[in-house]
């Protein structure tokens, strides 16, 4: 399910969308256009054809690059949309005569041992023996279903230039997505040698630039000689297409028409001179051309033109093709006898909407689809990848142009804290599951927090996230021999065939790509019956000791990428260049970038290359699993393999049909060895797992047994099932008492010299895997229960994987339930040496690369033995294990959320909790209902958009336009600790405006309400408060007024009057803003002038002497912080002894520059950047301007923690003039070179944009300003930053995510602070529009991390349908779980009777239950017969009488009922009421129950439902036919119409109101049908086109046009149309 976020336009929208679209097209743009909405629509391709379903746009999941320019496989995966089958035939736009081109790159040749496969050959070129004249016309190089060339330019999202590597990376990139050419814009980063270089390797051709910058001219003209010492050094200009002078130089007033004309003949000339005789040009927009025609068209060889459609606020992304194509044929007339070229076009994939032009990833497709179609071959797009080192522009799209799109990659760190333990009984699943029954009124007291045993607990700290091309299959860490952080580097494998080396880069804080390997190219040298590349996992194993890693794809290949080890004698020339990129140059630098050459010097890979597994064995036919081992001197891995496939149905001839093979291979000879084999091992044995010392040997895993495998060859295993031993002939020691099931279960060694193992089984349960070891083997191995005390279900579900990640913790990832950070003590331990707790904590905070085994290099054997501190003697054998009560015990410190699979989900109307009775509420906006999670973990999961607080209390004040709340008490109390000073709020001060009149009020905070303060020095007519604080310890409130402070003690004597005037001038400059952190407090004054007062020992102000860099005014914001962790690192030249701390003052320049000054010296700043307004990605001091970059008005500055309980960092926040909130995280870059480090500021991503307040200028009346964003320290836990006005956010992060920005649902908040009192304990309390006060909680068991507001409730079972009952505020759920499943009576199977194991399978039971909305409870279940689980539910409007016609709203289910599978599945259909009945004492909410009114059952599963026609009859899925039925007053449901459907039917979907229908299958794909009511039948109106397995679907009316959505199995979203016209 997809949804969107709406955006809104930065500036004025007329004059904008005036400029964009006169500049770009010769005609006005209407004024609709132009003065349309700022939210975001959608449209869609319109295709025209046959009347059958037609695809428009394909969207895949992932970037699948094939190494094949002009190939795509069936299974390929590309960027640019395929064209759709059905599709008319696109538009042709031909030169007018014959293409004539510079010669292109040679053509890359296969390998001696490789089949040749097929590369795009350039006929028309390669028929030329000689080079055409620039005279000639020209026609770039490209088939007629490929683009023609992309744009690219070197840069990295800073700024700066990428590496060679990265380079090479990328043009691999360019060549495998099909383009032919690349267009580059100027020579600078290298462009030249490192792009052409990498565009040889790949057969690409160039059209080289010559830019104009804002320097003009004379500038650009070194690049002209750049480009000639090139060619003459590359030896010839081989395969150049064209030159282009210029980029939009006279639309940006960098040269004008006569002066760019003379250029481009000045550049001609030097080309030709040097032998070059291809065209020459400009590119321009448009409209520039048409006012200069007289003085371009003659000097330019063709005419080119940049035609981006989003500029035209009247072009949707579906008409971009149409659009391109008139622009074309316009610029023809423009330049008459030139042919005509696009140079620069594309389609946002986000930013701001331009009329009915909207940016967006699904627009960017269909444009690009539609473009590539009619104008492909004549258009460049733009561009690779997004410009992140681009300002956004005036819409925020100029970023957001690339094609390559990404998956999710997290880095995090672990920190160690003081936790609540999760060990009280309410957190188990049956409190849980007791709870959701339970009562409303047993439930917490709302406004009470809990509190909990607190523990020394590891958490996750997210470091960074970032967006890799490609679904990730695999992660695995390597040690190379040099990098930029000095750690390890990742290598990230994707689905098909690709593996991505990638490294930590300090300098930017981000990950940096080392190079790129493509192997899926090698997969098709298999035969035609191999299964395609889709259907085999791929997946890495690396070498222990990172001596070469191994990527297993297909369906019997392995791709080898050796690692260069210190002092090897592996070779560099060996390369591969279609699969390892361009092999790396030394770059020659003396500068101080020395240090980062040499790290590109030399790769960490040598040249990878692809083996046969036959070819390293003969048995390997059918390889299992494999993975490398330990304790070899050479790379040794293992692997599980049969030359049979294994089969249950031929169980008894293929019993025993699987070999263990171990295979060392030779890196430098590319060969291999077989050291042993072990033959005729258990048919379910599916994994190989690789164990360090002192176990050593493999650890095989099947579904019924567990085998160790020493060096040796020699067995021990164990059946843990009674199946374990009767399905196998393979001795194994009998544990079958334990009745566990191993499939999809997963292994990890508790510790790095553990001898024990913990086995995490696919529900969740855990167990200890012991092993009896005799000298240095192993002699037997047992398997032992975790106790439920111990923590043996701590998982709710099974793992997918798990790494160790420090001394006595695991990292568990699930996709069933979620990741968890498992941790275990054992108290043996404890007793051999207790801890102290700066130890234990030491521990937690151990890095990865300090929990590596050190492996000796054992050079004289081929295995090398134990350490001697390793030796037998110190093993715990498992005869001498203690009793369970002493053993290990397990608990989860911290988890990541998952929320899938979401098998169903349901829309509903959000409640609000009413302050008068918390528990009565009314419905207020959406939310989504997903179910989520598998098992134990088994659950729904509630979405939405907004914030809904729940408010305490409500208080009327009038006229409330701002307030503060203030925590004050005397110093000696404090200091003595008195209860009084625990950080409780005493004081709300309000500030409002009546009839012109401002007034100030303060209040006392009574148990019973709000008292205002009488009898005291606070004078409510001083005037409209500014801001309140408090200094001195908390004992002194600073109240801010506009042309005075004023200081009171705790009970408002009034201690201080600081006026404004300047003694000197007489001047009297009135405040705008204030920012306190004890004992300073920083003034923001209107002659954007700031001044800094500190208060002494006797809560006194004092000013602070300021020097020359303050005296020059020119501040408009300003902001305190107290660094006291030094994350900033910031030391001033002046020595500073002072006990103050760490407080540094932020200040924004009027001109958008950062100034940061370390008080009290306010002689020098510590650090400037002067490019702040710019907003680049990453801010450092040096930042420089390139070229059109545009600056943001920024009007305010807050640096203040970010975080939760966990974690809390410093943020840079930053507010424009548009309400746009911008995000910069701190962190130290070190300088190379040396030990220390410099501060840079890293830009955080924001997908949100607020909507502007209806106030928007600055008067000189202050309460016409907007209200400040509020630092909020402790928001039920969070620190967080809040944006009032009418569109209020606030901005949340937790220790697992970065900040989120997450709207409020009141309409309007004029004001919020902090509230802490007994009722309403770490709160806020704010103004809303209607002036009304509310004390107000974030909603409890909320989370933030994802940018949604989420709440998780367990189940503890199977959640497999959900839909949402409006009349009674209640969801319908289907649930299941897990029971014993015997063999039903049937009188064609006696023998059935007489099953006697004990060990029984097991099938899903299900149950209907209702959930009360309002108390979260289950108030009704409906339990269903044996092995009879919930397919689908739907709440319905049926016709329930024949006579009257009525309707009702009614819940439908649909059921399968399973039993084995020699017997076909059956079903039902139940039609349920609820009704209203007499609820129990003191549980009103179980005034409504379910009433079954009608049922039938029906041959197969039922898997939908849905309402049909206009008659309120119901549409079924009902094995493989979908049939229409009405319901009787009998309670039968009357068949009338049918359609068979051949197959297993997923989805069947009525389109409400009409007899339009949709249904989709498991292998055909989709049907598309209408219903007739007179006669009653179903009509089948077309199908798609492809067969695919269709997951889900849905009906997209838009206008008059009717779209189909559709997903697939492989993740894949169609949009298809029907239009029979």
């Amino acid at each position: 399910m997809a949804f969107s976020v709406a955006s809104n336009v930065h500036m004025n929208h007329e004059k904008l969308h005036h400029k964009r679209h006169e500049a770009f097209f010769d005609r006005p743009v209407s004024q609709s256009s132009a003065n349309s909405s700022c939210e975001c629509t959608t449209s869609w391709s319109t295709f025209y054809g046959e009347p059958t379903l037609i695809q428009p746009a394909k969207y895949r999941s992932m970037t699948a690059p094939s190494s094949s320019p002009t190939q795509t496989s069936a299974h390929q995966i590309t960027d640019i949309p395929q064209t759709p089958t059905s599709s008319p035939r696109p538009v042709d736009i031909a030169p007018a005569h014959p293409p004539k081109l510079a010669a292109p790159f040679g053509q890359v040749h296969p390998k001696a041992d490789e089949p040749a496969l097929p590369v795009q050959q350039p006929a028309t070129a390669a028929a030329e023996s000689k080079k055409p004249s620039h005279k000639s016309s020209f026609s770039p190089i490209n088939s007629a279903d490929s683009p023609w060339a992309i744009t690219y330019s070197p840069y990295t999202p800073s700024g700066g230039c990428k590496p060679s590597s990265e380079i090479a990376a990328d043009v691999a990139s360019v060549a495998a997505k099909g383009f032919s050419s690349l267009r580059l814009y100027s020579t600078d980063c290298n462009g030249l040698s490192a792009v052409a270089t990498a565009a040889q390797s790949h057969n690409l051709n160039l059209i080289l630039g010559v830019y104009i910058s804002d320097d003009g001219i004379s500038a650009a003209r070194p690049q002209i000689q750049e480009i000639v010492a090139w060619a003459n050094k590359n030896g010839q200009w081989k395969g150049v297409e064209m030159v282009v002078v210029g980029n939009e130089a006279v639309f940006n007033n960098f040269a004008s028409a006569e002066e760019l004309a003379s250029f481009v003949s000045e550049a001609r000339s030097a080309f030709q001179s040097a032998g070059y005789e291809g065209p020459v040009t400009t590119s321009e927009t448009i409209k520039m051309l048409k006012q200069h025609a007289d003085v371009l068209c003659p000097v330019c060889d063709i005419a080119a033109a940049n035609i981006h459609p989003f500029f035209n606020g009247q072009v949707t992304a579906s008409g971009a093709g149409e659009f391109v194509a008139s622009q074309l044929e316009l610029l023809s007339s423009i330049c008459p006898g030139k042919e005509a070229y696009n140079l620069e076009t594309g389609w946002p994939s986000k930013g701001s909407k331009n009329g009915a032009a909207v940016p967006g990833s699904w627009e960017q497709r269909a444009a690009v689809e539609g473009i590539k179609k009619i104008a492909g071959e004549k258009s460049v797009f733009f561009s690779f990848v997004d410009d992140e080192w681009k300002d956004e522009g005036d819409l925020g799209v100029e970023r957001s142009w690339g094609f390559a799109k990404t998956s999710l990659l997290q880095i995090f760190s672990l920190k160690s804290v003081l936790a609540e333990t999760n060990t009280t009984p309410e957190h188990s699943i049956e409190a849980r599951r007791a709870s959701i029954n339970a009562p409303a009124s047993s439930k917490p007291t709302i406004g009470a927090l809990r509190h909990g045993d607190r523990a020394p607990t590891t958490k996750l700290v997210l470091i960074a996230q970032y967006e890799l091309s490609g679904v990730i299959t695999s992660l695995a860490r390597v040690k190379i021999q040099t990098s930029r952080s000095g750690g390890e580097a990742l290598l990230v494998s994707l689905r098909n065939a690709k593996v991505s080396l990638v490294e930590w880069d300090p300098d930017r804080y981000s990950i940096s790509t080392i190079s790129i390997h493509l192997y899926e190219r090698e997969d098709t040298q298999g035969g035609p019956w191999e299964p395609d590349a889709d259907d085999n996992v791929s997946y890495l194993s690396v070498d222990p000791r990172s001596r070469c890693a191994a990527l297993k794809f297909g369906a019997r290949r392995l791709a080898i990428l050796p690692f260069h080890q210190p002092g090897d004698d592996m070779v560099m020339d060996d390369y591969d260049s279609d699969v390892d990129g361009e092999k790396q140059e030394t770059p020659k630098s003396t500068d101080k970038h020395e240090e980062e050459a040499k790290i590109v010097a030399k790769t960490p890979y040598g040249a990878s290359f692809v083996l046969s597994m036959l070819a390293l064995d003969p048995s390997l036919l059918h390889p299992v699993h494999l993975a490398f081992l330990y304790e070899y001197r050479d790379p040794t891995f293992g692997v599980l393999s049969s030359q049979a496939a294994s089969s249950i149905s031929l169980f008894h001839e293929r019993r025993d049909t699987l070999s263990y093979t171990v295979i060392t291979l030779d890196l430098e000879q590319r060969a291999s060895t077989a050291l042993l084999s072990v033959n005729n091992l258990p048919y379910d044995l599916f994994a190989v797992m690789p164990l360090r010392l002192p176990i050593g040997g493999t650890l095989l895993i099947g579904g019924n047994e567990i085998i160790h495998v020493d060096q040796a060859g020699k067995t021990n295993g164990a059946a843990v099932n009674e199946f374990g031993r009767s399905s196998t002939s393979f001795a194994l020691a009998d544990q079958s008492d334990l009745g566990f099931r191993l499939e999809g279960c997963v292994v990890e060694q508790l510790g790095h010299d553990s001898s024990e193992l913990l086995l995490m089984m696919n529900n969740g349960e855990l167990a200890i895997v012991g092993f009896r070891i005799d000298g240095r083997s192993v002699s037997g191995l047992s398997i032992r229960r975790v106790p439920e005390p111990n923590g043996g279900l701590a998982l709710l579900a099974g793992p997918s994987c798990a790494s160790l990640i420090g001394r006595g913790r695991m990292f568990v990832g699930s996709e069933d339930a979620d990741s968890v950070v498992l941790g275990w003590s054992r108290k043996l331990d404890k007793l051999k040496r207790q801890r102290s707790i700066t130890e234990m904590e030491a521990d937690e905070d151990i890095g990865i690369s300090d929990i590596e085994d050190d492996i000796d290099d054992d050079d004289d054997d081929l295995y090398s033995g134990a350490k001697p501190e390793e030796k037998a003697g110190e093993l715990v054998p498992t005869s001498e294990i203690p009793d369970q009560t002493d053993d290990y015990r397990f608990r989860v410190h911290d988890s990541l959320d998952n929320f899938g699979p979401m098998r169903s989900i349901a829309l509903g109307r959000a409640l609000q909790h009413l302050p008068a009775d918390p528990q009565i509420k009314r419905a207020r906006g959406l939310e989504v209902l997903a179910t989520s999670g598998r098992s134990r973990a088994g659950g729904l999961t509630t979405f939405r958009r907004q914030i809904e607080p729940r408010v305490l209390e409500q208080h009327l004040l009038p006229n409330v336009t701002r307030l503060w709340t203030v925590a004050v008490g005397k110093v000696s109390d404090r200091l003595a600790n008195d209860p009084q000073s625990e950080g409780l709020d005493n004081y709300i001060i309000t500030s409002s405006q009546s009839d012109g009149e401002q007034r100030s009020t303060a209040y006392s905070l009574a148990k019973h309400g709000m008292e205002e303060v009488q009898d005291t020095d606070f004078d409510p007519d001083a005037g409209a408060t500014i801001d309140i604080g408090t200094l001195n310890n908390g004992s002194r409130i600073v109240q801010v007024l506009p042309s005075e402070l004023r200081t009171f003690d705790a009970d408002f004597g009034l201690a201080q009057i600081f006026p404004m005037t300047d003694e000197t001038t007489g001047a009297e400059p009135r405040i705008l803003s204030a920012s306190f952190s004890d004992p300073f407090m920083l003034l923001v004054r209107d002659d954007e002038s700031v001044l800094v007062l500190r208060a002494d020992e006797s809560g006194d102000l004092d000013e602070v002497e300021q020097g020359d860099s303050l005296g020059r005014k020119g501040f408009r914001a300003g902001s305190l912080y107290e660094d006291a962790n030094d994350v900033f690192r910031l030391e001033s030249d002046v020595e500073i002894e002072d006990d103050a701390g760490n407080v540094l003052m932020f200040l924004l320049t009027v001109a958008g520059g950062l100034q940061i000054f370390r008080l009290p010296s306010l002689e020098q700043q510590v650090y400037k950047a002067d490019g702040l307004a710019f907003l680049p990605p990453f801010l450092t001091p040096d930042f420089s301007v390139r070229r059109t970059q545009v600056k943001e008005d920024l009007v305010e500055l807050l640096v203040t923690d970010l975080g939760d309980a966990s974690h809390k960092a410093p943020y840079l926040v930053l507010r424009s003039a548009t309400s746009d909130m911008i995000i910069y995280q701190p962190y130290q870059s070190p300088v190379i070179g040396s030990r220390e480090t410099t501060l840079n500021f890293l830009k955080m991503p924001n997908p949100s944009f607020a909507k502007p307040s209806h106030t928007t200028s600055y008067g000189e009346d202050q309460e016409s300003r907007r209200e400040p964003m509020r630092a909020i320290e402790d928001l039920c836990g969070y620190s967080t930053v809040f944006l009032p006005g009418d569109f209020p956010t606030f901005v949340i992060k937790t220790a697992l995510s970065p900040p989120q920005l997450i709207s409020m649902c009141e309409t309007s908040v004029q004001s919020l602070s902090r509230l802490n009192t007994s009722n309403c304990q770490r709160g806020f309390v704010y103004v809303d529009q209607k002036g009304n006060i509310n004390y107000a909680q974030l909603p409890a068991d909320c989370h933030y991390h994802t940018g949604w507001v989420t709440r998780k409730t367990i189940f503890g079972e199977n959640v497999d349908a959900i839909d949402h009952h409006e009349p009674s505020r209640s969801y319908v759920i289907g649930v299941s779980r897990k029971v014993d499943f015997r063999l039903p009576d049937d009188e064609t199977h006696p023998e059935w009777s007489s099953e006697s194991t004990s060990f029984l399978p097991q099938v899903e039971q299900g149950t209907i239950k209702l959930l009360d909305q309002r108390t979260w409870s289950i108030i009704d279940e409906f339990p269903l017969t044996a092995a009879e689980v919930v397919m689908c539910i739907k709440t319905l409007s049926l016709e329930i009488s024949e006579h009257t016609h009525e309707r009702q709203t009614l819940v439908t289910v649909g059921t399968a009922i399973l039993r084995g599978e020699d017997l076909p599945a059956q079903g039902r259909i139940l039609v349920f009421n609820v009704i209203d009945v007499v609820p129990e004492p003191d549980r009103p909410e179980t005034g409504h129950k379910l009433k079954l009114i009608a049922q039938t059952e029906v041959k197969g599963a039922v898997t939908a439902l849905s309402e049909i026609g206009t008659q309120g009859f119901l549409l079924a899925a009902q094995g493989q036919k979908c049939m229409v039925r009405g319901l009787k007053e009998d309670g039968t449901l009357l068949p009338v119409a049918f359609m068979d459907m051949q197959c297993y039917t997923t989805v069947a979907k009525g389109l409400k109101g009409t007899g339009m229908c949709l249904m989709g299958d498991a292998v055909k794909g989709v049907w598309f049908a209408g219903y007739y009511e007179d006669p009653y039948q179903l009509r089948l109106f077309g199908k798609s086109t492809s067969h695919m397995e269709v997951l889900a679907a849905e009906f997209l009316p838009y206008g008059n046009q009717l779209y189909l959505v559709i997903a697939d199995a492989n993740s894949n979203i169609h949009i298809l149309q029907f239009d029979p016209e």
